[in-house]
């Protein structure tokens, strides 16, 4: 069965830094980036599945025997600013874009809520501009619909998150963590607080090894 790649974010526990453990035995089976705001701390991870929910429920399995343990997942939410910079576009075409100028058969997503002028969610607006011909990343994104179903499958699973799953079953020690499958790294992340500066293409649990190199991105 063909597998899709989907990034995925999730809130975790609170993290020392760069060098926090925790981060280090994540990056030994999944592409992670960690950012933390004023208490809020966010892993960024991309995990490969048939679809969504079991690519969320098997980085949420990942995360949680190497003791970033998930609280929900975190929709990417977007302003006109970030989608601008995301797209390489100016932010005078996405106004023109959200106003419906030129678009009108295939207006540009609603915003997922209308605080400080509107905040769309991500995924949608990929979608949107794959439409309109714009060259996009390969990655796939959890709607707003997902991430309901993820956060109840985190709710209903509980406890059982550090237990082996259908997804991650047969697993075999690696620096503290249990985890079995192979994973395809998304490669180079580079624009938030701690992140790889490279990795290889492919990752196999059952033999195979990478080097990563680390820095603070600032």
């Amino acid at each position: 069965m063909s597998t899709i790649e989907f990034e995925l974010i999730f809130e975790v526990p609170e993290v020392s830094g760069p060098g926090d453990p925790r981060i280090e035995q994540v990056e030994e089976h999944l592409d992670i980036v960690v950012q933390s705001h004023s208490g809020l701390t966010l892993a960024t991870v991309t995990a490969d599945g048939a679809e969504v929910l079991a690519a969320a429920l098997n980085a949420a399995h990942i995360l949680a025997v190497c003791g970033l343990r998930p609280v929900r997942s975190h929709p990417d939410l977007v302003t006109r600013q970030d989608i601008a910079e995301r797209a390489e576009v100016t932010r005078q075409a996405v106004g023109n874009w959200v106003r419906g100028e030129r678009l009108r058969t295939d207006p540009f997503p609603v915003p997922a809520n209308l605080v400080g002028g509107g905040v769309w969610l991500w995924g949608d607006v990929v979608a949107w501009l794959r439409r309109q011909g714009h060259e996009t990343d390969d990655l796939e994104f959890p709607s707003l619909s997902d991430h309901t179903r993820i956060d109840s499958a985190l709710i209903e699973l509980s406890g059982d998150l550090t237990q082996p799953s259908a997804a991650v079953r047969g697993a075999r020690p690696s620096n503290g963590c249990e985890i079995t499958g192979f994973v395809k790294l998304a490669g180079e992340r580079t624009a938030t607080l701690y992140a790889p500066s490279g990795t290889d293409a492919h990752h196999s649990l059952a033999g195979e090894s990478f080097q990563a190199e680390y820095g603070l991105a600032v």
